[in-house]
């Protein structure tokens, strides 16, 4: 073997054994859950390990946040924070620093969720006053628009997986009924998905985009469904929960809050394992 064939068969071998390494300790962020834990006081963005180890907190702002949202390529998360009055949306290094600010308006800015190219986000704002309505921007907060004009409150934006379509929840009526809605990314083609007399909301996308988890109290107490893309097939997943569920990268668990801790799940809705136990609320995973 010539030198310069040894050389680059030795840069592939380095190559592939950091990329193994970094996969087994989670580097990059592809093995984490960011979620929002008041633990030391404040709800501060915190970082741990998909099977509950090594909590590590990332934000140190002494303020209220919420909400995190990994990037597409896990390197950053958007989050939003009501550090002056309102929340506003922030962007923070996965691996901590400084957070970035994103939104600068009256009236509230959260639930982030990353177009799959990673150059746009979605939110839902009140900066118009009276209703939440859904907004996207660019990734760096330039370009908002508003995407939503509707007499409801459009809460809890996620993004499909194939970046054609934004699911959400609302309550046109204007009381405490929200059901869920998908619309293109283009704020087009409102669809209703679920009709129901109690709340469905948070809705999130499964990462191949055909099944979407939710959480409802239509049979009297704060649960986990999932259904199909098209509203169909609803299925109960866990018998209790109070925050929005999560996916997991490989589509085969969910993440949600439940008496102010965080449990997953299989999506079969077997082998429930708890991974936070601490004092204050634990809440918001994000995968």
């Amino acid at each position: 073997m010539s030198c310069c064939r040894k050389v680059v068969w030795l840069f592939a071998v380095v190559l592939l054994s950091s990329s193994l390494l970094l996969t087994a300790c989670g580097g990059g962020g592809g093995n984490k859950i960011a979620f929002i834990s008041s633990r030391d006081g404040h709800s501060e963005v915190y970082l741990m390990n998909s099977d509950g180890s090594a909590q590590t907190k990332l934000t140190d702002t002494n303020q209220r946040n919420a909400t995190p949202a990994w990037s597409p390529d896990r390197k950053q998360i958007a989050f939003a924070t009501g550090g002056d009055g309102y929340e506003d949306i922030y962007l923070i290094d996965a691996n901590g620093g400084t957070p970035t600010r994103l939104t600068d308006t009256d009236g509230g800015n959260r639930h982030p969720s990353w177009s799959p190219d990673g150059k746009k986000i979605v939110f839902e704002s009140k900066r118009t006053g009276g209703r939440w309505q859904i907004y996207v921007m660019d990734a760096n907060g330039t370009n908002q628009t508003r995407l939503s004009n509707n007499s409801a409150n459009d809460v809890h934006p996620d993004w499909s997986p194939d970046g054609k379509s934004i699911v959400f929840a609302a309550n046109p009526y204007d009381d405490d009924d929200y059901n869920i809605y998908v619309m293109d990314s283009e704020g087009k083609k409102r669809t209703k998905l679920t009709t129901n007399s109690a709340t469905d909301w948070y809705p999130a996308w499964s990462p191949d985009g055909n099944r979407i988890a939710f959480t409802t109290n239509r049979d009297k107490a704060w649960q986990v469904y999932i259904m199909n893309a098209d509203g169909e097939n609803w299925t109960r997943l866990a018998d209790s929960a109070e925050d929005g569920p999560a996916w997991s990268p490989d589509g085969k668990q969910i993440a949600y809050e439940y008496l102010s801790e965080i449990y997953v799940i299989n999506d079969d809705g077997t082998n429930q394992v708890r991974l936070t136990d601490t004092s204050g609320r634990n809440m918001s995973p994000a995968w």
